[in-house]
């Protein structure tokens, strides 16, 4: 009797079913598209539009810290918004239609632009995709706990999105090095980019409609943070930099995700490939190959990962991820340093 008790107990969370968990996974991806596409950026501008490559490298950076100060003020945006859509679905859409239109502008126009005024229009234009690329993201980890709340769930979302970014990461990887590199001959000119944008922003637009479909039945006014009936909408821009300012917990946490960022930014980069693979190594069409013997790899870590996660948690499988990211991207930094970097097409060092 006390079994089935127990068996009948309502749980005191929310879950959610498998394939929702799987399709609104897909939305980092989604947006991976447009982070990776972002990395050969400098090609376009320094290549196509003929800009000065360490004046613009300069400015491409200090965007990021426009990215990072708007990032708290849309996801003010967002949790007020409760509307006929969804709090979440709307912005999906927004941002990824506005990264559809500002890659059109920036990659088919900005050569186009008189040469005086082609600098300020390209960062224009690349302050809109960030305001559009940081919709899609927010949406990404505030999304989780509308689907499910559920400690045992959650750890999926991570597990998926590490199979699908593994995937994406490295299939993008064979189609740059091994496909659109032989057929342009290693020149980064307007066909590459092109074809290049065009592919990626056809993918990205279709995992966002797998997305939509996954976060759809939870995007509801019920399922917002503690339900409908606790919501309080006196909560004002100040209660949140309070918040950030006492919560310790919550620092260490955006500096580690921030540097974590930052460093997946620079790992990323197209330039990061070419130097290693194209210069370092000599052969960029390894990045392909190399990408390619990763996937299995890649998934049975990200699964791994995630068991580890359910069991010890995810903060201490975090840490114990991060040091052995520590140790293996120093190993990096090494063969990097014994290179000769005198090699690169651009005076990087100079």
């Amino acid at each position: 009797m006390e079994r089935n008790k127990k068996e009948t107990k309502p749980s005191q969370y929310r879950t959610a079913k498998l394939y929702e968990i799987i399709l609104f996974s897909t939305n980092n991806t989604a947006t991976n598209f447009y982070n990776f596409m972002m990395g050969f950026v400098t090609y376009y501008a320094v290549g196509v539009a003929g800009l000065a490559v360490f004046l613009i490298s300069t400015l491409l950076t200090a965007m990021r810290i426009f990215d990072g100060v708007v990032d708290p003020f849309i996801g003010y945006v967002i949790d007020k918004t409760d509307g006929k859509f969804g709090k979440f679905r709307p912005y999906i859409w927004i941002g990824n239609l506005t990264m559809i239109g500002t890659i059109v502008l920036l990659f088919q126009t900005t050569h186009l632009v008189p040469e005086n005024f082609r600098l300020y229009y390209f960062l224009a234009v690349y302050a809109v995709y960030i305001l559009g690329y940081s919709l899609q993201t927010t949406v990404t980890k505030a999304g989780q706990n509308v689907i499910t709340n559920d400690p045992k769930q959650r750890p999926l979302f991570s597990m998926f999105d590490g199979i699908f970014t593994t995937l994406f990461y490295s299939t993008a990887g064979i189609y740059v090095s091994n496909y659109l590199s032989s057929k342009y001959n290693g020149e980064f000119g307007l066909d590459f980019f092109t074809e290049f944008s065009t592919t990626f922003m056809v993918g990205s637009l279709i995992l966002t409609v797998l997305a939509t479909i996954g976060i759809w039945k939870k995007d509801r006014t019920e399922f917002f943070g503690l339900g409908a009936e606790n919501q309080t909408d006196n909560i004002k821009f100040k209660d949140y930099a309070k918040i950030v300012k006492e919560n310790r917990a919550l620092q260490m946490l955006t500096l580690a995700a921030s540097t974590d960022k930052l460093g997946s930014k620079i790992k990323s980069n197209s330039i990061s490939g070419v130097l290693f693979f194209g210069i370092i190594i000599g052969d960029y069409g390894l990045m392909g190959a190399l990408s390619a013997i990763s996937i299995l790899p890649g998934i049975f870590f990200n699964v791994f990962g995630s068991m580890i996660a359910r069991k010890l948690g995810q903060k201490r499988t975090y840490v114990l991820a991060q040091s052995s990211a520590f140790l293996v991207n120093g190993l990096m930094m090494l063969v990097v340093l014994m290179g000769d970097l005198q090699k690169f097409p651009y005076p990087i060092l100079t």
